[in-house]
């Protein structure tokens, strides 16, 4: 009796579709840890500016400094918020919206490049893998660009040139990081393809043109830019099965040349984050490429156990033993950089997480929110009532100071991404009108509030679970316009 082939496409729709599912269920618990609110809180600075602006007085307010972020998700954003959705529903959208998106855009593209098998093979082990699950939802800006660059090489490898630039130059008004390693994808295909070098060569020309506006805007404000060590880089996610199947993937994709040889080069244009950040290397968007190349090896596994005696029932074997290992069971190896600690942890899957969320040892801060509605609704109450509009906050938390502010229409003397440096130093404290503390997990007030509190002569003004906010009785701006 001869065996059918499997329905790959449907698979990869079911896979699709239950991720969507997840995705939706998750709309309560949304948004996720930190990220997002910093691209909420531009998009209102937008909103104020009445578009986009290039420098950023939202933050490190009164001074501000150069707005260096690539504008095309906040200007997708402003848009939503035209169309009058409220912040946090924006928030949710994009975060709900976003991973199955790269899921189908992803799947679209490999059967076009390959076929239905290595894109169900893709899907697979891409959705199994729980911290770039969290690295697609969270990284917004980073995913977009993912999304937006499948297309370009799609386009690329279709011979559709300048559609193919525009949408890599896209990547780079969308996210810098992830726009060079789609370039770097790009021309490390055109030197290992012959045949698509003259093209490769084009469609990177279009692109550089295209976003030298931008890159030139940044390249002159470089002063102002530095890197910053983030705690997310403290705790890597190795996926040992993925490499594994990687190493066999390569020499398949070294074999098959043409298209196949993408995913060697988005290895290639990925490793300089290993550097920068090793975290979005080893255990986010740095693992697509090997990813593919994984997706290979498990299509060439398939077709030669189905060879074997011409019966396809050794491949079916692979094909669900395969599927059940990376869906419910392979290991992940994390690396604490700062404990010098490591350890083995099998079923740590996203369906796992999804399906059965465990609040144990592997507690991942990035998988929860800290928006909760009713606490932050009292604070901003407070902080409505004792300011107005455009006053400057300050927080401990930045991020906690950067959310209350673009929920209540106020900036923030604070910023929440360190990498860019204002435009002048400035007595972050001292520039503020009101102060708000958030305190310590056990209940207990930060160590240095009542030292900072004494030395400003702040008012005390109110306390609840989360915080206690103080007022600056010295002339919040005037005592900085004077000392500028």
């Amino acid at each position: 009796m001869k065996t059918r082939e499997p329905s790959w496409n449907l698979y990869s729709t079911a896979i699709l579709a239950a991720f969507s599912f997840f995705q939706i269920m998750q709309w309560p618990l949304l948004p996720k840890f930190l990220d997002i609110y910093y691209h909420l809180f531009v998009m209102k600075g937008f909103a104020q500016a009445g578009g986009y602006v290039t420098s950023s007085f939202w933050e490190y307010a009164p001074v501000g400094r150069p707005h260096l972020y690539p504008p095309f998700l906040h200007l997708v954003m402003l848009g939503l918020y035209k169309l009058g959705l409220s912040e946090m529903t924006i928030a949710r959208l994009v975060e709900c919206a976003l991973y199955p998106a790269v899921l189908a855009v992803q799947w679209i593209v490999l059967k076009r490049l390959f076929n239905s098998r290595i894109a169900f093979f893709v899907t697979v082990i891409f959705s199994s893998v729980y911290s770039l699950t969290l690295a697609t939802v969270i990284l917004a800006p980073f995913s977009l660009a993912y999304l937006v660059g499948l297309l370009a090489l799609l386009s690329l490898e279709k011979g559709k040139v300048l559609v193919s630039g525009l949408l890599l130059a896209l990547c780079f008004y969308t996210h810098t990081w992830m726009a060079w390693i789609l370039l770097v994808t790009v021309l490390s295909y055109g030197a290992l393809n012959r045949e698509k070098r003259k093209e490769a060569a084009f469609v990177s020309l279009i692109a550089v043109a295209l976003a030298l506006p931008f890159l030139a805007f940044q390249f002159s404000n470089r002063a102002f830019f530095s890197f910053v060590k983030t705690k997310e880089n403290l705790l890597l996610e190795i996926d040992p099965s993925v490499y594994c199947l990687a190493i066999y993937g390569a020499v398949t994709a070294f074999r098959k040349k043409g298209p196949a040889l993408l995913a060697f080069c988005l290895v290639l244009a990925t490793l300089p984050l290993s550097v920068t950040h090793p975290f979005r290397f080893f255990s986010g968007h740095g693992l697509v490429g090997w990813i593919w190349l994984a997706g290979f090896a498990a299509d060439e596994i398939f077709c030669r156990l189905c060879e074997v005696r011409r019966k396809r029932k050794w491949g079916l074997a692979w094909l669900l033993t395969f599927t059940l290992f990376f869906s419910l069971v392979a290991p992940t190896f994390f690396y604490d950089l700062k404990e010098r600690k490591n350890r083995l942890v099998f079923f740590n899957r996203s369906l796992n997480q999804y399906l059965i969320p465990r609040n144990d040892r592997n507690f991942r801060v990035k998988g929860f929110t800290i928006y909760f509605e009713k606490e932050y609704a009292e604070i901003i109450r407070i902080v409505l009532e004792h300011t107005e509009r455009g006053d400057i906050l300050w927080s401990n938390f930045n991020h906690g100071a950067g959310l209350i502010a673009l929920l209540s229409d106020r900036r923030t003397s604070s910023a929440m991404l360190q990498e860019v440096k204002p435009y002048r130093p400035f007595d972050e404290i001292r520039a503020a009108r009101l102060l708000i503390w958030f305190k310590e997990p056990d209940g207990n007030p930060p160590k240095d509030m009542e030292r900072l509190v004494k030395r400003y002569n702040l008012r005390p003004v109110a306390e609840t679970d989360f915080v206690t906010i103080y007022e600056n009785l010295e002339g919040f701006s005037n005592t900085f316009d004077k000392a500028a």
